[in-house]
C-alpha cells in the first residue's frame, strides 16, 4: 500500500453532494483520498492535475452523462478504474456500462458492503500493479549496462564482448540490427 503522502486518488462524481460524504467515510478506510466533483465537465477538466487511481461515476447528471465522463476517462487515464453508480438501475444501463469500460456498476442507495467489495477490488489491482512495476524495474536494472538494457541473449552478449574489450580498447565500432 502507498504511503500516507502518496495515498491513492478516488474521483467522486456526481451531483448528489450527500453522495461523497458517505464515500469519504468508507474509501479512506482502503487508502484512498476522496476528490468530489458534482459535474461531469468539471471531473474531465482536473482529470491531468488530479491522475484518479479510480472514480465512482453517477450515470444519469444534468449535461454530461456518466458513460461519457466513463468514456473519457478511460481515454484520458486508461490506468483509472471506474465504477458506475445510479439511482435507477436496469440491466442494459449495467451491460452498457461494463461495455464501455467500467470496472462495475453499483446502485444508490449504497450497499455497504458491496462498495467495500469494489473498493477492495480496486485496491488490489493497485497492489498488484505497483508490485508488478517494482518487478520491472528490477529487472531492468538486473539486464542494464551503462545506461542500455538489454534482456535478449544477443544484447547480453554484446554486453560481455563490451566488458571483454573495453580494458583494452579505446573505440569500438559495433554494427547490426537496430
Amino acid at each position: 500500500m502507498k504511503k500516507d503522502a502518496e495515498r491513492s486518488r478516488l474521483l467522486v462524481v456526481d451531483d448528489d453532494r450527500a453522495v461523497p460524504l458517505v464515500v469519504e467515510r468508507i474509501a479512506h478506510q482502503y487508502g484512498f483520498d476522496v476528490i468530489f466533483k458534482d459535474n461531469g465537465r468539471d471531473a474531465l477538466a482536473c482529470l491531468s492535475d488530479v491522475k484518479p487511481d479510480a472514480a465512482l461515476v453517477d450515470l444519469q447528471m444534468p449535461e454530461l452523462g456518466g458513460l461519457d465522463v466513463l468514456r473519457a476517462i478511460r481515454a484520458a487515464e486508461p490506468e483509472c478504474q471506474v465504477i458506475l453508480m445510479t439511482g435507477n438501475a436496469t440491466v442494459d444501463s449495467a451491460i452498457e456500462a461494463v461495455k464501455a469500460g467500467a470496472l462495475d456498476y453499483i446502485a444508490k442507495p449504497f450497499d455497504v458492503a458491496r462498495l467495500s467489495g469494489l473498493l477492495t477490488t480496486v485496491r488490489e489491482r493497485l497492489n498488484r500493479r505497483e508490485r508488478l512495476l517494482a518487478v520491472d524495474a528490477d529487472v531492468a536494472r538486473t539486464f542494464e549496462f551503462h545506461g542500455m538494457i538489454g534482456l535478449s541473449p544477443v544484447m547480453q552478449e554484446l554486453f560481455d564482448s563490451i566488458r571483454r574489450l573495453s580494458p583494452h580498447v579505446r573505440t569500438a565500432l559495433i554494427t547490426g540490427e537496430t
